[in-house]
């Protein structure tokens, strides 16, 4: 069993700790990545069901298919494909596709195999794809087959959340996040490709851990370069924690936000 199977089954216990956080990093998602992208400057002027209307999108890493989901059903995307190495993540996301059926195409696949479409996608959305790289060969190969998947043209955009290589340093072995129920330890100092692990606390008290690597702010920079991408963007992402923190915690958010385009 990998540990990507591993995690997904105790997600739906996991998720469950966790919905709050989940529901504000989408609306972050949208308000900070997506409408930008779109060029939508205020989210009052649009429908949002219908933002995405004509728009074919391929949601890599898509787990048990949160956002694959909210990418059609809440946000009218004309076409979705959701893609996952793991088996048991892609038959939870099936399962909820049977349950209340939106159209949506599921495969399973190890995005590092997937070769060119002959249709490109407008968009591509990855949220926890690339700190899953274990090398830098795999982040460099991860970024250019994710710039396969994409259209040709400044309209067509990369969005993705992303473990914060921007503040590792300063959130791993530490208890910013314990009380919330994980942390993230680490040997310092960070190296590239240093192994991260997770550590979330499931309802019964068992604790469910994964490894993630880090790759500095500069290297996946230089990734996107190499793979052809001529704009590039950290993007903060809102933590619906920050009123429970305090202001030096703040700033350490353990995820970010990405948006590039070719």
């Amino acid at each position: 069993m990998t540990q990507y199977d591993k995690i997904a089954t105790e997600y739906t216990t996991v998720q469950q700790n966790f919905e709050q956080a989940k529901n504000e990093e989408y609306q972050t998602f949208v308000r900070g990545l997506l409408l930008p992208a779109l060029g939508i400057k205020d989210v009052a002027t649009v429908d949002l069901t219908k933002v995405l209307a004509g728009y074919r999108v391929i949601d890599l890493a898509c787990g048990s298919g949160y956002y694959t989901r909210k990418l059609k059903e809440e946000l009218g995307c004309k076409e979705v494909v959701g893609v996952d190495i793991s088996p048991a993540m892609i038959d939870i996301a099936r399962t909820s596709e049977k349950n209340h059926p939106l159209g949506i195409t599921y495969q399973i696949a190890d995005v590092l195999n997937l070769t060119e479409p002959e249709k490109k996608f407008d968009l591509v959305v990855a949220a926890y794809l690339l700190n899953y790289a274990t090398t830098l060969n795999e982040l460099e190969k991860m970024v250019r087959i994710i710039s396969e998947q994409l259209g040709d043209n400044n309209e067509a955009y990369f969005l993705g959340i992303n473990a914060n290589v921007c503040c590792t340093e300063h959130i791993v072995n530490t208890d910013i996040y314990r009380k919330f129920g994980y942390w993230f330890e680490a040997q310092l100092p960070l190296i590239d490709g240093a192994q991260i692990k997770n550590n979330v606390v499931n309802p019964d008290g068992s604790i469910l851990s994964f490894i993630t690597y880090y790759f500095s702010p500069a290297i996946y920079e230089q990734a996107f370069q190499k793979a052809g991408f001529k704009y590039f963007k950290w993007v903060p992402i809102e933590s619906v924690r920050d009123t429970e923190l305090d202001k030096d915690s703040q700033k350490y958010q353990p995820i970010i936000g990405i948006s590039a385009h070719k």
